[in-house]
Parts: C-alpha cells; structure tokens; sequence
C-alpha cells in the first residue's frame, strides 16, 4: 500500500501505458500521461523496514518507475546494506537520461557492488556487494 520515495510523505501517481484499457502502471515521472494522478503514501526504504519490523535486508529488488534514483541513496545507507541490489533504470525517460545512470553506477561501485547480470535490453541490474 506504500510508494518506496527519497522521503516519507505523498506522491503523487500518474497512470501510464494500458491504451484504451486500464493503465499498465503508475509513476512519479510523469512521461505518456494517460489516466488519472493518484496520491498514496510514500515511504523511504528505512522507513519501510521499521514499519514491518524486518532486520537486515539480503536482496532489495526495485522496479519504481524512474524513481530508483532517488531511492538508491537510502538503499545504500541501510546499516547493513544488501548483500544483492536488483533494479531496473528508467534512465530512458525524458528528463532521467543517461547522467543518472552513471551517477548510480558509481554511487553503486563506491559502495562496495559490483555489476553480476545486466539484461539485453540495459535496463535491468543485478549487483552484488563484495566489500
């Protein structure tokens, strides 16, 4: 029921995708507009973790429709991070772009991951934690 985001509070939703049916996803990058915008709440990943009551996170999978650029930070700054990090970059976005793909790459690098699978198409990410 929660939106992963850099800081607790609303987000704001816009329905993506679908055609003439339903939208095939919401998100915070508001790109090919096609339905309505939806508020929910928003979280950040430490603020999810207290919230269920979990320890240490082994494997965090993002796929947030362009927002994993601003929820990477606070991934990253979990005490102990993620032995594994999957995540899909929306850097093909209009306003993302491929500056904060390697900006992410790096932050990734600098914390201690390195690159174990990347899909066909340069969206998708696993990483592991080696140091």
């Amino acid at each position: 029921p929660w939106a992963l985001a850099a800081r607790d509070g609303t987000l704001r939703l816009a329905a993506r995708g679908g055609g003439d049916g339903p939208p095939v996803m919401y998100s915070a990058v508001d790109t090919t507009r096609t339905g309505p915008v939806v508020e929910v709440e928003a979280l950040t990943v430490a603020s999810v973790r207290a919230r269920l009551g979990t320890g240490a996170v082994a494997l965090a999978k993002l796929d947030v429709e362009g927002v994993e650029f601003d929820v990477l930070p606070g991934l990253l700054a979990l005490d102990p991070p993620p032995d594994q990090i999957l995540v899909e970059f929306h850097h093909r976005f209009p306003g993302l772009g491929t500056g904060r793909l390697r900006a992410a790459l790096a932050d990734l690098r600098a914390a201690g991951y390195r690159l174990a699978w990347l899909s066909a198409t340069g969206r998708e990410f696993a990483f592991v934690r080696t140091g």
